[in-house]
This record gives C-alpha cells, structure tokens and sequence, in this order.
C-alpha cells in the first residue's frame, strides 16, 4: 500500500493501542459498590437486592478484537472508467481497514462473497498476516454471474464469538436478503462501504460506446435528457443505499473512486468515519 494509505491507516489507531476501529466496545469487568458519580444505569438489581445496598457493574475497554474485511468479488466490481476498477479500489480501502487493525493488536481476517469463497478463512495478527491476506484478496476469483452472498453470511457469523467489526466493501447493488444483514449488524458492528464509479459524474463526452462485456451500447452523453436521466438514476441509488443501511441497522459511507490514481483522496471518507466513530464513542 502506498505511504500516503499508511499514513491514512494510522490516523484510525492515532491515540496509541485504542483504535478508532473500535467504536463502543466494552466487556464486563466486575461488580463493585456504587459510589456517587456512578451512572444509575448501571446499577447491577441482582447484587443490589441481595447485599441491600447500591453495586454498579463495571465494563473495561476490549483488548482485542476481530476486524472481518468482507471483499465483494461479483462480476459487477470489475467496473469503472478510471485507473482503478471498483474491486482495486475496495482491495485497497480493506488493506487500510486490515492495517489498522494491525496495528492495533486485533485480529484480523479477510471473507470473501458474491465469488468463489476461501476454502478457510484465516483470521491472525502481524504484518505477515497482513501480507497473506491482501494476497487472497487480490487473486480471489470472480464467478460470471452476480453470485448470492449466502456462503459470505455464514462465514462472518461463524468467524468470531464475541462482537465483531465488519467492513464490507461493494458496490452497493443487489446485497441481497435485509434479514440476513440485520442478523450480521445485530451481532457485530456492520460498516458498508459502497464505491460509485467516476462514471457517476460522465464528461461530456459526444456519443460513446460502452461494453459490458458481452454487449455493446452507445450512449449520447452530449444529449441533455441522457445526462439528466443519469443523474437521476444515481439519485436513486444514493437514496436506495442510505434507507438500505438504515433499515439493516449498519453505519454507511459512500466512497466516490477517482479517475486517477489517488489513495488519499480514496481512503479520506473512510478514515473520517471511523474518527468519528471514535469521537462518538468518547463523548
């Protein structure tokens, strides 16, 4: 990964082991006896009962966590006029998503869906680790058609027992059953990260034929009614996405991938949600 995406990973773990990565999560530590200062809400009724004075539970920050980078391999992810196609765009927001992690001392691992999965997915610490699953991230096939996310699903809610962070990178089409992704946002922190091509912004450009690998189209990006029924078009997939995260109860971003080569500007709305995220779980 470029230095400018390294420097961008350690903007989510600045602020030493505690990583942005992180968000709200605590596990249970002890029970002591309330002294005043102590938040009401947690107040432990059981033990309060039984010794007949006020006990709060007490909840220390986790250790270690497990990051699950889900890649998103459908045919649909080899699309996009620029430099970088949606999936090398994804490939390197989950290799900032899995550094940090390593960084931070987590556990970290790659699911791949919508392709031919990974017969185990390994999930380790440490820059070889690291090394390894950017690897299988970047040779994992791609099945012809727009493949279900059936295999992925099961993966990433057999991969860890305790509440996990799970970062999916696509291009937020066909995600299919909203059941299956609230089981997943119900048990882990659920983060869907979709990629809009440069395309959604299409230049002026006269007639143009495009493929999509099997057939041919023209399109007259010149023709005022094209241009404003695509950007309709985009309008409604933005509104689509957005009610779709809310009702699977995840955290959105939508990441716009440049034309060129430009990882700072890539990785920025990422990093920036995760800081926030971190902020939020200060307040």
């Amino acid at each position: 990964m470029p230095l400018v995406g390294r420097r961008l990973a350690d903007d989510m773990t600045s602020g030493g082991h505690r990583s942005a990565l992180r968000g709200a999560g605590i596990e249970f530590g002890e029970v002591r006896e309330y002294v005043p200062g102590d938040d009401p809400r947690a107040v432990d009724p059981s033990v309060t009962a039984r010794m007949g004075r006020l006990f709060v539970k007490r909840f220390v920050d986790e250790r270690e966590r497990t990051v699950i980078c889900m890649l998103d391999v459908r045919s649909g992810m080899d699309v996009g006029f620029g430099t970088w196609s949606l999936r090398d765009a994804a490939v390197r927001l989950l290799a900032c998503t899995a550094w940090s992690a390593v960084k931070g001392q987590d556990r970290v691992g790659l699911v791949t869906v919508g392709g031919e999965p990974l017969a185990r997915p390994a999930f380790g610490k440490g820059a070889s680790h690291f090394v390894r699953m950017m690897r299988a991230a970047i040779v994992a096939r791609t099945l012809p058609s727009r493949a279900p996310f059936a295999v992925g699903f099961e993966t990433v809610l057999r991969a860890a027992i305790r509440r996990s962070l799970v970062v999916l990178a696509t291009d937020g089409r066909d995600l299919g059953e909203e059941s299956r992704w609230r089981g997943i946002s119900a048990r882990h922190d659920l983060v869907v990260v979709r990629l809009r091509p440069p395309e959604r912004d299409f230049p002026d450009l006269g007639a143009v034929r495009v493929t999509d690998g099997t057939a041919v189209a023209t399109l007259g990006s010149d023709d005022p009614a094209w241009r404003t029924q695509h950007a309709e078009a985009w309008r409604r997939e933005d509104a689509a996405f957005e009610a779709f995260v809310r009702r699977i109860g995840a955290d959105g971003v939508t990441v716009d991938v440049p034309p060129t080569p430009a990882v700072d500007v890539l990785l920025r709305p990422l990093v920036d949600r995760f800081v926030s995220r971190r902020t939020e779980a200060r307040a």
